[in-house]
């Protein structure tokens, strides 16, 4: 987690069970997808924890006036345990009632963001009551494909199938960067519908 007021990471582990020799990294980016920070370390997690302001960020002075933070977490053997992404802005914030400005100054330059195009596929597993489809996203792009959302749609309507269980949803992918989501949803919900898995987001060009 990354703390906006002391410019920290930290870290929690809700499991019982450490978690040794893991490797914790973060990433700033300004709009331009160009990287301005980077600090990497490795550390042990004991169980049921939370360890605080592991790491100190020096910010740069030469942040674009909203940049983007990636955090990783990865185990022993170099596997992805965790991430988070945000977003930050240089924008002094004097609302009230807010101690800070980083979290809720001014994010118009977002709209700046130039469009993406991100490469879908889809496989699909058949389960005893349930169709558990695993959706990978790709960036083509060179800059931020950002806060994209997975939707199950029936294509006659157009309206979304629900309840239907995403693994994750409403993420961002860096440049070049891909994820799979595991989307899981009841074999009865499908019948006689004609199913379309759509990717929107806020800069996302719809193929």
């Amino acid at each position: 987690q990354y703390n906006f007021l002391k410019n920290t990471v930290s870290v929690y582990n809700d499991y019982y069970r450490a978690f040794i020799n893991c490797q914790l990294s973060i990433r700033i980016f300004n709009m331009n997808m160009s990287e301005k920070y980077s600090e990497n370390i490795f550390i042990n997690i004991p169980k049921d924890c939370v360890l605080n302001d592991v790491i100190t960020v020096d910010l740069p002075e030469d942040l674009s006036k909203v940049h983007f933070i990636k955090l990783e977490l990865k185990d022993n053997n170099g596997q992805q345990i965790s991430d988070t992404f945000y977003w930050r802005s240089t924008n002094e914030y004097k609302g009230p009632g807010s101690p800070t400005g980083p979290l809720y100054a001014d994010f118009s330059e977002l709209e700046k963001l130039p469009p993406v195009h991100l490469l879908k596929t889809v496989g699909k597993e058949s389960l005893k009551n349930s169709e558990l489809f695993h959706v990978n996203v790709k960036n083509l792009s060179e800059t931020l494909a950002f806060f994209l959302q997975i939707k199950m749609i029936d294509q006659l309507t157009g309206n979304l199938i629900r309840p239907v269980f995403y693994e994750d949803n409403f993420f961002s992918l860096l440049p070049n960067e891909s994820r799979t989501i595991d989307v899981k949803v009841l074999k009865s919900l499908l019948q006689q519908k004609q199913v379309s898995i759509v990717i929107d987001g806020w800069n996302v060009v719809q193929n």
